[in-house]
């Protein structure tokens, strides 16, 4: 069964919702080339993890408004779409899911005005909220102005830098993945009128659901094949970011010395032979543990939340993530 199925939530209503966002901005013409990008990579699908954890969250409360929970959890899909675009024209990635990046379909001056608009759309849309005490807008343009962009430049800013610091990567990661996850969760209990307890509690199951998503996708990197990952396998890797299994391997005084050979211009060989070095190693069985550690700090928060029917729902979210293993 489908996680969306598992957690009750109609994932078209979603998509549906998303394009009405791009529909109704009567400043962006409809045969707009910007429109045209969104509204094909909206119908072209996804996990719409995010979203569903915006109507997770909202579970927690009792005053729950289905419609701004809704609208909510579009935008903050929005906001992964458009920094996967910004990440996809970093990486220099030609392919996501088995296709085509939008600035291979296009250009990159295209993509990046297109991520750029789908964020500032969040933004407009969060200022004509009529409610100038809404919860959430701070958390969401705080996300929209720090912590995600920061979270590229870490990367950026890092590409090759093996003497990379584990809190560094650990800051890096969050801040590209696990701060969006626990924001949702957090937004979506404040929608929910949940008390601040209980939201602090589902932000920190984010944060740990993030991190655990996050270092399973590096390990995933060293472990699928590229039709399986739908981009070449060891990309992370000749791109230069550093990922928990780097990490790792340059602990190792035999496998540091070859990963720190490796630079910009690296043959597809020689960053394939320090995949396999890693992969006939402990390291990847290292880093899913770690993972694991996080799932369990999200299994403890989930004991605390019993009194709620939707502690199922995190649950359901737990076990989902485990299976992300090698």
């Amino acid at each position: 069964m489908k996680l969306a199925d598992q957690l009750h939530i109609n994932l078209d209503m979603i998509d549906k919702e998303m394009l009405r966002i791009v529909r109704t901005d009567m400043s962006l013409p409809m045969l707009s080339s910007i429109a045209g990008n969104i509204s094909r990579m909206i119908l072209a699908g996804g996990k719409r993890l995010r979203p569903m954890m915006v109507m997770v969250g909202s579970r927690f409360g009792r005053m729950a408004d289905p419609q701004k929970v809704l609208q909510m959890a579009a935008v903050t899909e929005f906001i992964h779409v458009a920094s996967l675009i910004h990440d996809d024209v970093i990486d220099q990635a030609d392919t996501r899911r088995g296709k085509p990046t939008l600035h291979v379909l296009t250009d990159i001056p295209t993509a990046i005005h297109t991520a750029n608009y789908m964020m500032t759309r969040v933004a407009e849309l969060l200022s004509k909220m009529e409610d100038d005490r809404h919860p959430y807008r701070e958390e969401i343009t705080g996300l929209l102005t720090s912590r995600l962009c920061l979270g590229e430049y870490q990367q950026m800013a890092n590409r090759f830098n093996f003497d990379l610091s584990m809190d560094a990567y650990l800051s890096k990661t969050r801040n590209k993945t696990a701060v969006l996850m626990a924001t949702c969760l957090e937004i979506g209990a404040k929608l929910g009128h949940a008390t601040p307890e209980v939201t602090a509690k589902l932000a920190q199951f984010g944060d740990d659901l993030g991190m655990a998503f996050q270092i399973r996708d590096d390990v995933l990197d060293f472990t699928e094949t590229s039709e399986a990952l739908g981009k070449p396998a060891g990309s992370d890797l000749a791109n230069g970011n550093i990922t928990l299994p780097v990490m790792y391997a340059l602990q190792d005084e035999c496998l540091s010395k070859c990963v720190r050979q490796l630079h910009e211009r690296s043959t597809p060989r020689e960053i394939q032979n320090v995949v396999k070095l890693i992969r006939d190693s402990d390291i990847l069985e290292r880093a899913d543990q770690l993972a694991d550690q996080y799932l369990q700090n999200a299994m403890k928060i989930v004991g605390e939340l019993t009194e709620f029917v939707a502690h199922k729902d995190l649950s359901v979210l737990i076990a989902y993530f485990g299976k992300r293993k090698m």
